[in-house]
């Protein structure tokens, strides 16, 4: 699929305005996840945004709340990327066009799960230690001997 710079800006603009970027944990999974998101009533919208991105993501819809709510809500349609390399790249396609408040969001969330992860790594891992032979070596002895 191609990728039009035109849309890309369209999609960005769209995405600055109405989607939110963001890193959460639940219950049921305490591992953190990061995730792209967007909302809309119009799904014509969300299926534009998504071919924009060259077709990342995932619609699903239409949700209707359960609580009960004025007759003129509509059921929303929701857009969203959650692998961190469709994340990943869905930013970077993005990126030129969003505004400071929108690059500090994304740049939080990117943070926040990348310390998460950084913390579960293994103890030795985040001391920047290597294991060789049964020896403990650090990065600057290892760069003499590579």
């Amino acid at each position: 699929m191609r990728i039009n710079r035109e849309e890309l800006a369209w999609a960005a603009g769209f995405y600055d305005g109405e989607g939110t970027c963001y890193a959460r944990s639940t219950r049921r999974r305490p591992q953190v996840q990061l995730l792209l998101s967007l909302s809309q009533v119009n799904v014509e919208r969300l299926v534009r945004f998504r071919d924009a991105l060259g077709g990342k993501g995932r619609i699903y819809g239409p949700i209707k709340l359960k609580r009960p709510s004025p007759p003129q809500w509509q059921p929303v349609h929701h857009w969203y990327v959650s692998s961190f390399e469709d994340v990943q790249a869905s930013v970077a396609l993005l990126w030129t066009w969003l505004s400071r408040e929108r690059r500090q969001q994304v740049s939080r969330a990117f943070r926040r799960f990348l310390a998460y992860h950084h913390a579960q790594a293994p103890q030795w891992k985040r001391r920047a230690f290597v294991r060789k032979q049964n020896q403990i070596t650090t990065r600057a002895q290892l760069k003499l001997v590579v």
